[in-house]
């Protein structure tokens, strides 16, 4: 049970095109043993712990959300974070490939994803770079309480509260916009579009003080990604099924939140 790395490229390309990464990201092979692909562990960060469990279930392919390198690599030091999981990951002969904003960015990404679960309609890019693909979602949805807007939120994210910037529960929401990850840049974007509200994953405290009114929802950096692993899976598992792939993919199921709400 395995493919070829070229054949491993393709389909995870087609899941994560380059050209839809943001100019300063590091999407792609992140590390390349160039032995066949037993199995893919998908993952939201790589860590020590990552590899031992892809290793655990027979996977010499991670596949992870955030890139293990963002800047350019000038040595790698075993003895910090990113120098030992990169040496772990090498000397167990696997591979890394990191789906980062080109996924986010996809039409079958994060945040038209979220969009979805959210029950919006007219759903759209906030800010679209091509008709493929584009940056946070914008969407409409029937006059509702601001109180009941932010159940649904909780609910979809699975988190038991988020930070607002507005106590009138009462408050009628139309239109909602918004970014998984750290997506506070795009809050200018969605109040030029007549948004509501806008949701994302951190905002940084001077948005707050500078909004002009729209209702912003902050609702943690991981858990507004942490759909990415379901997300890969499904769509790795039907591309695999249709090229007749006999292919392992893993979801990592075990990694937590890295903080949580006292």
């Amino acid at each position: 049970m395995s493919i070829t790395i070229g054949e491993a490229r393709y389909l995870l390309e087609s899941f994560s095109p380059a050209g839809y990464q943001c100019e300063w990201d590091n999407t792609g092979w992140n590390i390349v043993s160039g032995n066949d692909i037993t199995g893919i562990y998908i993952c939201l960060d790589v860590t020590s712990d990552i590899v031992n469990r892809a290793e655990k279930h027979g996977c010499n392919m991670i596949l992870s959300h955030h890139p293990l390198f963002f800047n350019s690599v000038k040595s790698v030091d075993a003895d910090d974070s990113i120098g030992e999981v990169a040496c772990k990951i090498i000397k167990n002969d696997m591979s890394l490939y990191c789906a980062h904003t080109s996924v986010d960015e996809a039409q079958w990404g994060l945040n038209i994803d979220l969009a979805e679960r959210l029950g919006l309609k007219e759903i759209g890019f906030l800010e679209s770079l091509e008709e493929s693909h584009g940056s946070g979602f914008i969407g409409y949805t029937e006059p509702v309480e601001l109180s009941d807007i932010l159940r649904k939120i909780k609910d979809v994210f699975k988190t038991d509260s988020v930070r607002v910037s507005c106590s009138d529960m009462q408050r009628i929401i139309n239109c909602v916009a918004g970014c998984t990850g750290a997506g506070s840049d795009l809050v200018g974007v969605a109040a030029s579009r007549g948004a509501d509200l806008f949701i994302t994953g951190e905002i940084k405290h001077n948005v707050y003080v500078e909004n002009n009114g729209m209702v912003l929802v902050e609702a943690g950096h991981y858990d507004t990604e942490k759909r990415f692993v379901h997300l890969a899976a499904d769509y790795l598992q039907k591309k695999a099924d249709e090229l007749k792939y006999n292919l392992l993919i893993i979801r990592d199921m075990e990694t937590l939140r890295p903080y949580f709400n006292y």
